[in-house]
């Protein structure tokens, strides 16, 4: 799995050349990708928690009502914004839509259950903010267990629950937690992997 770095000059951030996937720390405003369409920000929380708004130039000011973690944020050359409730927003569309999510496996006395879970969400920008409206289903495992990155799928939320995580082996796979990164430990093992624990929640 990829980790993501920041380049931060007081309260900007800039994506570094070739990275991809950057985390946006709270207090940002403003953030400047390098226009490319895999540029992706990650942000803290649930994207219900956030506005955002389409300037003329096509770049984009984002704002955590919420948490207060961003105010009127100014991005730009970002292609995607990641959240943490494992839900995207497309800037050059202006919609949201659910990230995919891998198959998952859950274990009983009667022995494995293997299920998926889908969904889509769509949006639309109004009036300079953000709405969402859709619906999520389900099927299958209720409390997955193990988490596995799909062929060619390089971002992947990660549910409450999980146990394991495997991804492709590639440079560009990311794993999206929910909550802030203080919130967690991270211990590296001695097979290059890493145990990961929630102590906030």
């Amino acid at each position: 799995m990829a980790s993501t770095s920041t380049t931060q000059t007081n309260t900007s951030v800039v994506f570094p050349a070739g990275e991809d996937t950057l985390a946006i720390p709270a207090g940002t405003t403003s953030v400047t990708g390098n226009g490319d369409a895999n540029d992706t920000a990650i942000l803290q929380g649930d994207h219900g928690w956030f506005t955002i708004t389409k300037n003329s130039d096509g770049s984009i000011s984002v704002t955590d009502w919420h948490m207060s973690t961003l105010i009127g944020t100014h991005m730009s050359g970002v292609a995607t914004l990641d959240f943490g409730d494992g839900y995207a927003y497309n800037v050059a569309t202006g919609t949201f839509s659910q990230i995919p999510t891998a198959s998952t496996t859950s274990t009983s006395s009667s022995g494995t259950t293997s299920g998926t879970t889908t969904g889509t969400t769509s949006g639309t920008s109004t009036g300079g903010t953000t709405s969402t409206s859709g619906s999520t289903a389900s099927s299958g495992a209720t409390s997955p267990t193990a988490i596995t990155f799909a062929p060619g799928n390089d971002t992947l939320a990660i549910p409450t629950g999980t146990t394991s995580v495997t991804g492709n082996g590639d440079a560009n796979d990311t794993a999206i937690l929910q909550g802030d990164h203080g919130w967690f430990t991270i211990t590296k093992n001695s097979d290059g992997s890493i145990s990961v624990t929630d102590w906030h929640m």
